[in-house]
Parts: C-alpha cells; structure tokens; sequence
C-alpha cells in the first residue's frame, strides 16, 4: 500500500487511497509531469508469482490486454489509458480521473425514476454496443463501475477485464497462461456467465439488472 505523497514510477504522486480489495488497490493522484494540476486514477495489482519468468509472463500478457482496451478511450464514455507500467511485482494501470459518484453511491442516496432509469439504460447501450463492436466484452457491469461525470451528467464505464485476478499456477509447463475467465460480480451476472461463457448479451443482462437495482434500490442478492 501507498501512502498519501508517495511518488509512483517519478511521475505519480498518491493523493489518497480510493479502494482494495484481495489483489488490487485504487489511489487518486496527480501526475507531476503535467503542466496543470491533473489528476488521475492509479490501479495497482499483486500477483502471487513465485519466480521472475513467471512475473514476466503475466506482464506480457497484461500489456497485451490494455493494448487491446486502450483504443476504447476513443469514445467519450470509457475513461482513457494513459499509462501502464510494471515494477516489481506489481501492474499498474493510469486512467483518466472522472469527476462523478458511481451509480452505488447516487442510489444509496435516492433511487432512479423511471426517466432516469431509461436514460442509464441507452447511455449503456450506447457504451456497449461500441465496445461489441470492437469485438471487446465488459464481462463485469455492475453499479460500482457506472460514474455519472458532474459536468455534462453522463454515464461512464470503467473496469474493463484487463486487470483481473492472475495466479501463477495458470501457468503451464509451456510457458502459456491457462485463464479461467472470472465471472464479475455474481449477483449481475448472466446465467451462462455463471457457467464460464461470454456473450454479447451477457453485458446487456447486466446493464438490465443494474437498472433494475437502479429503480428499486434493491440489489438482486437481496
């Protein structure tokens, strides 16, 4: 863990910590390298690696994967890479800094009307249907990855797969990463998600049931 001052890859000052979980911690932090007073968002992962080949392995295959999202930042509504680094044993992924609660946070305050539900539901779709059509899934919608932007109020995506759970053991005797594709957050996951298949349609069944729980304030667990 970073604490608040600390500077990442001589550029990335931590100004606080946002999030962690088991493998992964989020820090809001201003990029010392630009000329304003940026902020930006850094993700850095830990993976349980017991060697440096393997280390090696994993961060081929993870610059791999944000080369593959990073042309998403092409559309207004999924925040844009702009910097990926190893170091050590860790990954870490800069991302553009959105100004906006995610959809978690605006609900627990008061839930969706109808109009309001609607209009999470083609700003989704919207999302979607451009990154399916870059032949990318999502794999993991849900609330906490929806920010609404405070400047023009709309929708964005965060979170692509990219970043995910990576042990050692997924590595064969060849070198090659076996993955087993996570299935996100159980509780917006599409039945045939569950089962380790992916579909298109499997992102739109989470978008319905985030908008569900955007209406009702209820989560689908519940």
């Amino acid at each position: 863990m970073h604490l608040p001052g600390t500077i990442i890859d001589n550029r990335y000052q931590i100004i606080q910590k946002l999030g962690r979980s088991e493998r992964e911690q989020t820090y809001l932090a201003k990029d010392l390298q630009t000329m304003v007073d940026a902020k930006c968002i850094v993700e850095q992962l830990d993976f349980d690696s017991e060697n440096e080949v393997n280390w090696q392995i994993i961060q081929e295959y993870l610059f791999k994967e944000v080369t593959l999202i990073k042309r998403l930042g092409d559309h207004p509504q999924i925040p844009q890479i702009q910097h990926y680094f190893g170091e050590g044993q860790q990954f870490y992924l800069v991302r553009e800094y959105i100004d906006g609660d995610n959809l978690k946070q605006e609900i627990e305050r008061k839930k969706f009307d109808e109009a309001e539900t609607v209009y999470l539901i083609q700003d989704g779709l919207r999302i979607l249907d451009f990154i399916h059509k870059t032949n990318v899934l999502h794999r993991d919608v849900q609330p906490v990855h929806l920010l609404r932007r405070k400047q023009n109020q709309a929708h964005i995506l965060i979170n692509f797969g990219a970043l995910r759970k990576i042990e050692a053991k997924e590595i064969n005797l060849q070198g090659e990463l076996m993955l087993s594709r996570g299935i996100g957050n159980p509780a917006y996951a599409a039945p045939e998600q569950k089962a380790g298949k992916f579909y298109f349609s499997s992102d739109i069944y989470a978008l319905a049931k985030t908008a569900v729980y955007a209406l009702t304030g209820r989560s689908p667990w519940s």
